[in-house]
């Protein structure tokens, strides 16, 4: 079964549980692999908090799952175990960058403004501004919302390319490039 955001439940927090008690993991072991400290990590698993995208990016990484698969726009598939090494450390301002540039070519693509956008996730101009300049990140539950709109998975979102509906959807892999650093 699919679950929705507008579930009860938080789909994010349930999904990062059920994969860590799947594999019988400690949450010191996932909290090292995402880069953060077990609490923060609890909290996470608790609802009380979501990660940023770069945490949320390595514990992708670490799992071997899509961001579709953990926001549970696609029904969880499990690999047969987590990666042995600790993915890397990517940092926030690249994934910024790399979604601002994706969401504006996408926006544009489909000859939409932002006050568009904004009316579309509820939200006012200037806080979609801040997204396509990458000043801030957008909720995950608008990263599902904009995936959607644009006829691309969440993880295309992120991909150091745009890419169109009618391109095959990369596999996740969130490793920044030199041109995505700059």
């Amino acid at each position: 079964m699919s679950h929705h955001w507008n579930d009860k439940t938080d789909v994010l927090t349930t999904n990062l549980c059920l994969l860590r008690k799947r594999y019988r993991l400690p949450q010191p072991q996932v909290a090292k692999a995402a880069h953060i400290d077990r609490s923060s990590y609890a909290y996470y698993e608790l609802g009380k908090t979501h990660p940023r995208l770069n945490t949320l990016v390595s514990l992708l990484s670490f799992y071997g799952v899509s961001m579709d698969m953990i926001l549970g726009v696609v029904p969880m598939a499990f690999p047969p175990a987590p990666s042995p090494s600790l993915p890397p450390d990517i940092p926030l301002a690249a994934l910024r960058r790399r979604l601002a540039e994706n969401m504006r070519y996408h926006r544009q693509r489909l000859n939409l403004g932002q006050q568009w956008m904004a009316d579309y996730l509820s939200i006012d101009r200037t806080t979609y501004s801040h997204y396509e300049a990458g000043r801030s990140t957008p909720s995950y539950r608008s990263l599902v919302m904009l995936a959607r709109l644009f006829g691309i998975s969440t993880d295309c979102l992120l991909a150091d390319m745009p890419v169109d509906e009618n391109d095959v959807s990369p596999s996740p892999s969130y490793a920044v490039t030199e041109t995505a650093k700059r």
